[in-house]
């Protein structure tokens, strides 16, 4: 008599598990923001540059954020790469961030290049930097969450910045 008892009970089981496998799934989704540079993002002229690139934010499970920005073809040295916010992609915004470069204190400190001349940087903003910057964690994540951080490159001939992208949660 278990048995019959027994087996109604383990189907139940299974189903409840196999029905709870999608929310767990959306629950662990990795929570990536992406931005495409380019010099047409930019809402000033550009001199002398064809530089593209992309830069990714992803969320880790301690609150920090990993960021990757790689650009090739940049008129010469980055000065700075920053994240701007609060703004649109129709709008400047003052530096909320320094990436690498200046003005001090960066998180990864000089920006750099590989072997070719391609600015490659990655790193992880956890709450010393945003506690550095006068940024809180909630405010951060707010305006990725909005839309309204861009990642900027400046160099010397493009000082304005020569290329940019709006951070979208992918």
């Amino acid at each position: 008599m278990r048995t019959k008892t027994f087996l109604p009970m383990i189907a139940i089981l299974l189903a409840a598990l196999v029905l709870a496998l999608p929310v767990s799934t959306v629950a662990a989704r990795k929570v990536v923001f992406k931005a495409s540079l380019s010099i047409a993002n930019e809402l000033h002229q550009v001199v002398g540059s064809n530089a593209r690139g992309s830069a990714i934010l992803s969320l880790a499970a301690d609150g920090s954020v990993n960021f990757s920005v790689f650009v090739r073809n940049l008129s010469g040295a980055a000065t700075g790469v920053h994240l701007h916010a609060p703004a649109d992609t129709t709008q400047n915004a003052p530096v909320l961030m320094t990436l690498c470069g200046n003005p001090a204190p960066a998180v990864v400190g000089a920006c750099t290049y590989d072997a070719d001349g391609n600015l490659f940087i990655t790193g992880t903003i956890g709450a010393a930097q945003l506690s550095a910057w006068g940024v809180s964690g909630g405010q951060f994540m707010g305006y990725l969450r909005d839309g309204l951080m861009y990642v900027n490159v400046h160099t010397a001939l493009n000082p304005a910045g020569e290329v940019r992208g709006q951070l979208v949660e992918q």
